[in-house]
């Protein structure tokens, strides 16, 4: 089975005042050596462009490792929508739709 780490954004704005925390987070799980990673946003009210450049440079940045984002909604998932971010990231209504689908793509 797959390692899966859970960062969970905490904060209601995914914008430069979150980057830091959400990249120690990141940091975090790369050091736990995992082979996927979800990005559970199901908190996150508000993604501004940096949020949205800083996801895409967290996916470059843990390559190879799966990195899915879940509990997208309301503004965030207009946003993904129009930016496109689905064809980078699978997207996943929540965590636990985003660690099912990973499990079974671990044991398949």
């Amino acid at each position: 089975m797959a390692k899966i780490e859970h960062v969970r954004v905490t904060t209601k704005r995914l914008d430069a005042r979150a980057l830091l925390e959400l990249l120690g987070q990141i940091d975090a799980a790369i050091a736990a050596d995992a082979s996927a990673i979800v990005l559970d946003l199901s908190e996150v009210e508000y993604v501004d462009s940096l949020g949205i450049s800083a996801l895409v440079d967290i996916k470059r940045r843990c390559h190879p490792r799966v990195v899915v984002l879940a509990g997208l909604s309301g503004f965030v998932a207009t946003v993904a929508r129009a930016t496109h971010l689905a064809e980078i990231f699978d997207l996943f209504p929540s965590f636990g739709t985003a660690i099912r689908a990973l499990d079974r793509a671990s044991v398949a």
